[in-house]
């Protein structure tokens, strides 16, 4: 009987020590643009992750690449404490800065009726202690005008 109540707390703080799984890249929502000039176009983005870990992530940082037809676009960061909960999609309000002569050059595209392809590189780091876990993500996916006009509405 001591052996087992032995095994199952071991099995048990194996558990509580596991490294969080990535988590998975949902979707762009609700641009707000706070500054525009000649060179960049700053604003707020919401990212929506979901959260594929069974207990709540507590995140620290973000920080992502945005690329646009392979060349990068903008860089976006995070760095306020938010409580992602477990099983849990949860959106991100994100500070990004983007290129506008790249922005431009693609604009084109989609007035046409086309789309442009993009890609969103980052990661999160979570924990409220040492040990931090760097969490990654990733997702391609394409513009098109349709989703440009709800983002900015």
């Amino acid at each position: 009987m001591q052996k087992f109540f032995i095994i199952a707390t071991l099995l048990l703080l194996l558990d509580a020590c596991k490294v969080p799984q990535a988590l998975q890249y949902s979707s762009i929502g609700n641009i707000q643009v706070q500054s525009i000039d000649m060179k960049s176009t700053d604003g707020v983005v919401e990212l929506s992750f979901y959260n594929p870990n069974a207990f709540a992530v507590q995140l620290n940082q973000v920080e992502a690449i945005l690329s646009i037809n392979n060349q990068v676009a903008g860089k976006a960061k995070m760095d306020t404490l938010i409580q992602m909960p477990g099983l849990a999609n949860s959106s991100l309000p994100v500070r990004i800065q983007l290129d506008n002569q790249l922005l431009l050059g693609q604009s084109m595209q989609l007035l046409l009726g086309g789309s442009i392809p993009y890609q969103i590189e980052g990661f999160a780091m979570a924990g409220k202690k040492k040990p931090r876990w760097k969490i990654p993500f990733s997702q391609r996916g394409a513009f098109t005008r349709q989703m440009l006009e709800k983002l900015f509405r």
